[in-house]
C-alpha cells in the first residue's frame, strides 16, 4: 500500500533522473550551434572591416600624401590595430572575465565609422551581392579618385 501512495513521486523522480542528463546534453549541443552561428556572423563583419581598411590604406598609399589623408591613414592604422587585438579564440577553461567582446566590437564599429567619415565614404556594415551595392562601391572608389 505504501508504494501506491508514493507512486506519483516515484514517477516524477524517475523522469527527473532520466531527463536531466538528456536536457543537459541537448543544451550543450544547441549552445555550441548558436555560438558557432553567432561567431560566423561576427567574424564576417570583422573580416569585412579589415578588408576594407586594408584596401583604403593601399588606395591612400597610391594617391600620395595630401594633408587630409594622414588623418585617414592614422585612423585606418588604429582600426587595423583594433581588428588585430580582437580575441580570436574562446578558451572555456580559462577565465574570460577580463575580455569584454561587446565593448571591443562597439569600439571597432565606432572606429570604422570614423574612418569612413575621414575618407568621405558612407559606411556599410555588411557585404551584399546585389548589383546596386557593387555600383555604390564603385562610386565610392571614384569619389576617392580611383578608376574602376
Amino acid at each position: 500500500m505504501d508504494s501506491l501512495l508514493h507512486l506519483e513521486r516515484d514517477f516524477y523522480q524517475q523522469g527527473l533522473d532520466s531527463g536531466l542528463p538528456h536536457g543537459h546534453l541537448h543544451g550543450l549541443i544547441e549552445g555550441r550551434e548558436l555560438g558557432r552561428d553567432h561567431a560566423w556572423t561576427l567574424w564576417d563583419e570583422i573580416g569585412y572591416i579589415q578588408g576594407t581598411a586594408l584596401l583604403w590604406k593601399q588606395i591612400l598609399a597610391v594617391q600620395g600624401p595630401p594633408s587630409s589623408s594622414s588623418r585617414a591613414a592614422s585612423t585606418l592604422d588604429s582600426l587595423l590595430a583594433l581588428v588585430d587585438a580582437f580575441p580570436t579564440h574562446n578558451d572555456s577553461e580559462a577565465a574570460q572575465g577580463d575580455v569584454d567582446m561587446t565593448a571591443q566590437l562597439s569600439t571597432l564599429r565606432t572606429k570604422y565609422r570614423t574612418a569612413c567619415a575621414a575618407l568621405g565614404i558612407r559606411p556599410r556594415m555588411a557585404v551584399s551581392s546585389t548589383n546596386g551595392d557593387t555600383a555604390q562601391g564603385q562610386d565610392s572608389l571614384k569619389s576617392m579618385g580611383m578608376s574602376v
